[in-house]
């Protein structure tokens, strides 16, 4: 700090405005103008760090007349322990707590006293631009932070998700592929991402190295899934699974054929209905055939995959009923039929009538039999349609669960088609 010497008497005075004092008090202090000559070193700078060694200490400002109005000091409590600014006279101006910093000005310099008055410097609320701060999967409206979702659409695979699609939705618009995920320790507790698959084929989110999703080395999303991947750090979760896997096939009319025991959806252009888990016993098991299927030359027996695989749940009773349509090329070559399950089961009972066309005639003939207990032969008496219609009781075995087929074949060997026609069924409901 530059000092000047006084012409008369040879004391050292400070220039009229000192910027800057650092002082430690160990005792009550007090200060003085710069202007005046010097006695201490306590000078009134225009910024004072204090630090007060012990509590209870008092800092005196000057003769408050010998300042000018508007004259501002910065007072900085660099010092564990609070100590107050006082006026000349002893008066409180300000207690300064550790830490603090208050800015301290002469507004009235009329008496010695003074009156001075005091601001502190961050205790008031700042407010930040909402657009500075935005970051993944954040937003601004206007002075608020909103969550958002990035949608990044990939088509090519292998694609490798890394720390840029944090908080992204990234849609699979392909065929069959492959999400690689970037190691979880460089991803880091509490990253995420959505996923979904609008492809056309499976998509495999596959982990880096060893590392696990879902305690297992990949997880599969089918067409129209989705879920939310989350890392901790070391493996990754997923949550809020939407995951299309009950669904076996959607018919042209509109309606969702599910494969579960659990629950059934039946879903049309206006209502969902979940029924349930009994549905089985409500409206019982029925196998039926899609589409035609031919056999010629071929008198051995063999059961038809369509109308096949019927589960006969230990000592339960069962209605069966089955209608078998078949298209025969000729009036000699006949077709030959059976149901057939492996278990001697506890009580059985059949019933079934022959609907045959008569070439010559062109009219309905209807035969009915009882006691299914072998193979049963119609010969129509020329070429079309033959229908067999079928009810009957079982009561299945006590101990072991069977199954319910239908067998056919020709009756004689021929070299022209015998057909069972899309639309025969089989259809068993339990009843106790």
């Amino acid at each position: 700090m530059s000092t000047y010497t006084l012409v008369f008497g040879s004391g050292t005075i400070l220039p009229s405005g000192t910027s800057y004092l650092a002082l430690t008090i160990a005792a009550n202090a007090t200060l003085e103008w710069p202007i005046d000559q010097v006695s201490s070193a306590n000078i009134l700078a225009d910024i004072l760090d204090i630090t007060a060694s012990t509590t209870s200490l008092t800092l005196a400002l000057p003769d408050a007349t010998k300042g000018p109005n508007g004259k501002i000091v910065i007072v900085n409590n660099l010092g564990a322990n609070t100590f107050t600014v006082v006026d000349t006279g002893g008066n409180t101006v300000q207690a300064v707590a550790s830490g603090e910093i208050w800015s301290i000005y002469l507004a009235d310099n009329s008496t010695a006293n003074g009156t001075w008055r005091s601001l502190e410097f961050g205790a008031g609320t700042s407010s930040a631009s909402a657009a500075s701060l935005v970051g993944a999967g954040i937003k601004a409206v206007t002075t608020t932070l909103n969550q958002k979702v990035d949608q990044d659409d990939k088509s090519s695979s292998p694609y490798t998700v890394d720390a840029a699609d944090r908080a992204r939705l990234i849609n699979w618009t392909g065929g069959a592929g492959t999400f690689d995920l970037t190691a979880a320790a460089t991803l880091a507790a509490d990253w995420f991402c959505l996923v979904r698959n609008s492809g056309s084929g499976d998509l495999t989110i596959d982990p880096n190295g060893a590392e696990l999703i879902d305690a297992a080395a990949t997880i599969t999303l089918p067409p129209l899934s989705s879920t939310i991947v989350v890392c901790d750090g070391s493996a990754f979760v997923t949550v809020g699974n939407s995951v299309n896997t009950l669904l076996a096939s959607t018919t042209a009319a509109g309606r969702i054929e599910i494969a579960t025991d659990a629950e059934a959806i039946a879903l049309s252009s206006s209502s969902l209905a979940i029924v349930p888990s009994n549905l089985k016993d409500v409206i019982g098991i029925t196998k039926r055939k899609t589409a035609d299927e031919t056999t010629n030359t071929d008198t051995a027996m063999s059961t038809d995959a369509d109308l096949a695989g019927i589960t006969l749940v230990i000592d339960s009773h069962y209605l069966i009923e089955g209608l078998f349509l078949f298209n025969v090329a000729n009036g000699t070559m006949g077709f030959k039929w059976d149901l057939i399950y492996n278990q001697t089961e506890q009580e059985s009972a059949f019933g079934w009538d022959y609907w045959g066309t008569l070439l010559s005639a062109g009219v309905l003939s209807v035969a009915s039999q009882t006691g299914l207990t072998s193979t049963q032969t119609q010969v129509p008496t020329g070429s079309g349609n033959s229908a067999v219609f079928v009810k009957g009781y079982i009561h299945s075995h006590l101990t072991v669960a069977d199954t319910l087929e239908m067998r056919w074949a020709q009756s004689v060997s021929d070299g022209s088609n015998l057909t069972l026609l899309k639309g025969s069924y089989l259809h068993a409901r339990r009843i106790a």
